[in-house]
């Protein structure tokens, strides 16, 4: 992370296919959030809306050739810091 200026620790990525607890978490919270951020959308006046089924995002994401998992683990020893960011992989991202 300190080499992009994010802070202090240790990325560790996952690799498809995900954990079945992971993929359930995304999916639950996806479809619970996406709401909120196309109403976010609507009210900034950005045109996005996102599709109220998760696996409808993935495929958006994979059509534009963003193919790499964006889940992760992030690990801290003492003196460790995470600075507010957000990761960007491609032209589509989910705001939440």
């Amino acid at each position: 992370m300190s080499r992009h200026g994010f802070g202090r620790g240790e990325y560790k990525y996952f690799s498809y296919p995900l954990p079945a607890i992971l993929q359930g978490l995304r999916t639950s919270l996806y479809e619970r959030l996406v709401p909120i951020a196309n109403q976010w959308n609507r009210q900034m006046g950005i045109d996005i809306q996102y599709p109220a089924k998760h696996s409808d995002f993935i495929e958006r994401c994979h059509k534009a050739g963003q193919l790499r998992p964006t889940p992760l683990l992030l690990q801290y020893g003492t003196g460790d810091y995470n600075c507010l960011h957000q990761d960007l992989y491609g032209e589509h991202v989910f705001p939440i």
